[in-house]
């Protein structure tokens, strides 16, 4: 099964949310780091073919550089996802139960999925032209 660009675009999206839910671990059960790697390499294949599909396109660079930026930080996101699983969890500061490589994570997460966000609707919108369109004045009543 072949994704469509814009169906790539939008479904990171809603895996990101699922990510950000297990990390925030609202979403906990055995086995729950796992499965948060396995859908983390997922997330870093899905980028990349959405990196090289949006690339491939006449779409605007605007569209191509904010692709490129998540998929730069979904290759963040391993390498530091790599470490929290290796280190573990710390206090950060005292303020929280969560060492600062484990917060960058999070927050990169937090932009990320901001980024796809962006990223899919700006697509969306050039392939539909809606931008070229002019915006239908509605009929106002006094």
């Amino acid at each position: 099964m072949v994704l469509k660009t814009h169906q790539g675009l939008y479904g990171i999206i809603w895996l990101m949310l699922l990510l950000i839910l297990i990390q925030s671990g609202a979403i906990n059960f055995p086995g729950v780091a796992y499965v948060h790697m396995g859908l983390g390499a997922l997330v870093l294949v899905i980028s990349y073919v959405n990196y090289d599909s949006v690339a491939k396109t006449a779409c605007p660079d605007r569209t191509k550089r904010i692709v490129k930026t998540y998929f730069s930080f979904s290759i963040a996101q391993a390498v530091l996802g790599v470490i929290v699983f290796v280190v573990g969890v710390y206090d950060l500061f005292g303020i929280c139960q969560m060492g600062i490589i484990q917060f960058l994570h999070l927050f990169i997460a937090i932009a990320m999925i901001t980024q796809a966000a962006s990223a899919a609707t700006s697509y969306d919108m050039w392939e539909e032209k809606e931008f070229l369109q002019p915006a239908k004045a509605e009929a106002t009543t006094p």
